[in-house]
């Protein structure tokens, strides 16, 4: 155990902390057993169990402390079953008591008091994101926790080692089993089965984990606020359904068809497998997608569904047009083979890890993306508009620019080499030492209306469409652009 003193306005704080962590949970909220019990999973006033998120494989300590956290949590429920596995949920609607968990070995409730700094009061540098993110250790750059010691020389095994156990399944452990009490809440669960018409129910805040609902018929359902992890719903038909805010975690979704106005807004997806579905007229406002996937999948006439979530998800073959999909986030998506057509997107983030081989963008709109380092490799954006956007040393090397917008773009470091940028946009934009070598600029528009691109130490070695005289009128005059000789200054007058 490391003892770290702190020393505070009101005195000396005493931490205890054991592998060099330090927990602020009790500095941030007060938890308490709903209805004075602790026993059971969390429940809603309703007698569901509401909105939540699933962390697994973290201890009590940890879930306390994401909940403590999580501006947007009002409780959490810890529980732990056979085999070593922990369940975490972090609930985001108000707890009202706990109630038995039959497949858990152990479970228990809290409820949260927010108090000071939790509400954002004063002393607080940032308010919280509703999204969880790791805390960093306020204490971390004030302690140093000494090094473990090197571990021992390993012995030579006097017998081949065991192979590792297989990977943890979730699903595994989740039965679709709904009692008497949950039918009388919600009588269209006896309905529940594969290829059934469910037109019409009502299950919102229900728990339909595990449930199979392969082929059915979904007209005009209510799940929202519902929990559908690891259910089966491969080639179900969804049509003016209520899906917001359901969980649908490692469920079973290939082939699945979505249409006629379906809400999907907040909806989580992660690690679902929704392989060949469609999208059509569907609100994913706020859906989270993360490490789904989605392979050759199609999302078309989108309604204006802003800061979806598409981080780690495989989108390779998904096509996505006519739609409008603003802030949506895609670090460490795979896009390749992807192609987006007249598909809106602006103050999108995309990054390094994003794999752009063989996407096509055709008139879409990236203005104010976000892109700094991404790989864009041999991929088309064509007659799209990139005015405005961060793509900083980032790599467009025989990539397809042609007619379109890099106005104002921040491009300092990035390379161009072979790429295509005929008639392409690039008055205002900073390609402070980009690379333009052997690129084709003809009909490149480096000037506007007084309005010049900044080329400071710019690489033009063999590029075509461009020569000395295509800086005369940008007041280039001594930036040393590489690769060809700027006119020469005019006499003074």
């Amino acid at each position: 155990m490391v003892r770290l003193e702190v020393l505070l306005l009101l005195g000396v704080l005493r931490f205890e902390c054991s592998h060099g962590q330090v927990l602020f949970s009790s500095l941030i909220a007060q938890f308490y057993p709903p209805g004075g019990k602790s026993q059971g999973t969390c429940a809603t006033k309703s007698g569901g169990k509401g909105s939540y998120d699933e962390v697994w494989g973290i201890d009590r300590a940890e879930c306390k402390e994401r909940c403590a956290w999580k501006r947007i949590c009002q409780g959490y429920a810890f529980s732990t079953y056979s085999g070593r596995a922990s369940r975490c949920q972090l609930h985001k609607s108000a707890i009202s008591h706990p109630v038995p968990e039959s497949q858990a070995r152990t479970s228990e409730c809290f409820a949260k008091k927010q108090t000071g700094p939790a509400q954002g009061g004063s002393g607080v540098a940032a308010k919280p994101s509703p999204n969880y993110i790791a805390a960093k250790d306020p204490l971390a750059q004030l302690t140093k926790v000494p090094p473990p010691p090197p571990p021992p020389p390993a012995q030579p095994p006097s017998s081949p080692p065991s192979p590792p156990p297989p990977p943890f399944n979730f699903c595994e452990t989740i039965t679709f089993a709904p009692s008497i009490r949950d039918i009388a809440t919600y009588p269209c669960l006896e309905k529940v089965g594969p290829g059934v018409d469910l037109t019409s129910c009502a299950f919102t805040d229900a728990d339909l984990r595990g449930a199979n609902l392969r082929g059915s018929i979904i007209f005009g359902v209510n799940f929202n606020n519902a929990q559908l992890q690891c259910a089966d719903l491969e080639g179900a038909t969804v049509t003016e359904a209520f899906m917001n805010n359901a969980n649908f975690t490692e469920a079973k979704m290939a082939g699945i068809a979505f249409s006629g106005s379906t809400d999907l807004g907040r909806a989580t997806f992660s690690r679902a497998d929704l392989t060949g579905a469609t999208f059509m007229e569907t609100d994913i406002k706020r859906a989270n997608f993360s490490d789904a996937q989605l392979f050759r999948s199609s999302f078309s006439v989108l309604p204006e569904s802003q800061e979806t979530i598409f981080e780690g998800t495989n989108l390779s073959g998904t096509r996505f047009h006519d739609s409008r999909l603003p802030r949506v986030s895609f670090r460490g998506a795979d896009l390749s083979g992807a192609s987006f057509e007249k598909t809106d997107m602006p103050l999108s983030h995309f990054d390094a890890t994003t794999n752009f081989a063989r996407v096509e963008f055709f008139e879409c709109q990236l203005s104010n993306a976000a892109m700094q380092g991404a790989q864009l490799q041999g991929a088309t954006f064509r007659y799209t508009d990139l005015s405005k956007a961060n793509i900083e040393a980032a790599s467009f090397r025989s990539a397809n620019l042609d007619s379109s917008d890099l106005s104002y773009t921040l491009a300092r470091y990035s390379d161009f080499t072979m790429s295509k940028l005929m008639g392409t946009f690039l008055y205002g934009g900073d390609f402070t030492s980009a690379n333009f070598n052997h690129a084709d600029l003809t009909a490149a528009m480096m000037s506007d209306g007084g309005v010049h691109a900044k080329v400071s130490f710019a690489d033009f070695t063999g590029a075509v469409g461009i020569s000395p005289d295509t800086f005369s009128a940008t007041q280039l005059h001594g930036e040393h652009v590489i690769g060809l000789a700027p006119p020469p200054a005019p006499p003074p007058v």
